[in-house]
């Protein structure tokens, strides 16, 4: 067999999975493929390789559809994390510079950055400018890539960042998320009637006035190996004002590797500083998710 295993999926009789050897990790090289449950076949090698035959694409997040059964899978191929069907190609979703993958793909076991819906219909999240965004789209065709395809954010009532969509009764969904005021949380939102996110528990029962939070604003630079981004944190504190600097100290932060990124819920280190008049920069280096 080969080293790692991982996602397995059943529909009816058959059983996909994720699988990929040392030294790779399941960001640099995996391979999908199916079996069938009746099948005497335990080598790997034997079963039906779906995605992940050049050795050098990572293939994560297998899931069946509910009602068509067909076999949904994401890919980098492209250089970005995007959503395919098995059997095409082609991304099903437009938004193909964009990653699909989640924060930290492949090295946390039970991360799914996109869902089916009760009616069947897809949902699926990424990052752009700095904010999550909510794709919603009709891929029952299976001849076809998504149709109909509609986007949610902020404007629509979600938080700033939220992940981990999970589709509830009727049109509710739910997710877990966050802003710079408040912490990871878990919400509840409705497709439907919209409005804003309710939250049902909090990871922090910690509160500030707004006058004390600074809002990240995402900002990108040049580096020796391409572009590299962060967000920026200005100083705020609304009982103060710095007359005597003509920039303030800045404090610059970086998340653990080699993967992963930063994130925008309410972080208490981050904000004592801000109200303390430093500003700070949270670097999303060259290899961090979610930028192709």
């Amino acid at each position: 067999g080969n080293d790692f295993y991982s996602n397995p999926r059943v529909n009816g009789n058959q059983l996909a999975y994720i699988t990929w050897n040392h030294p790779n990790m399941p960001w640099d090289a995996t391979e999908l493929r199916v079996l069938t449950l009746d099948s005497t076949s335990n080598k790997s090698s034997e079963h039906e390789l779906i995605a992940g035959s050049d050795g050098d694409t990572s293939i994560i997040q297998p899931l069946f559809h509910p009602e068509t059964g067909d076999l949904f899978y994401i890919s980098d191929e492209s250089g970005y994390y995007n959503i395919y069907r098995k059997g095409s190609d082609e991304s099903i979703l437009p938004m193909k510079e964009y990653d699909f993958g989640g924060a930290s793909p492949g090295w946390q076991f039970g991360q799914q950055a996109y869902t089916f819906l009760n009616d069947g219909r897809l949902a699926a999240q990424y990052s752009k400018n700095g904010k999550s965004v909510l794709v919603v789209a009709n891929v029952s065709d299976s001849s076809k890539v998504a149709s109909d395809v509609v986007e949610f954010g902020s404007k629509d009532g979600l938080p700033m960042m939220f992940g981990g969509v999970h589709p509830g009764e009727g049109d509710d969904l739910y997710f877990l998320g966050g802003s710079p005021s408040t912490a990871s949380s878990i919400y509840k939102w409705n497709l439907q009637s919209k409005g804003e996110a309710s939250i049902l528990a909090c990871s922090s029962e910690l509160s500030f006035d707004d006058d004390l939070i600074s809002v990240p604003k995402l900002v990108e630079f040049p580096t020796t190996l391409g572009t590299a981004f962060g967000y920026y944190y200005a100083p705020k504190n609304g009982k103060y004002t710095c007359t005597t600097e003509s920039a303030p100290p800045l404090l610059v932060k970086a998340h653990g590797g080699p993967t992963s990124c930063t994130g925008t819920s309410f972080n208490a280190g981050k904000q004592y500083w801000t109200s303390r008049g430093f500003a700070i920069l949270d670097v999303d280096y060259g290899g961090s998710t979610g930028y192709g």
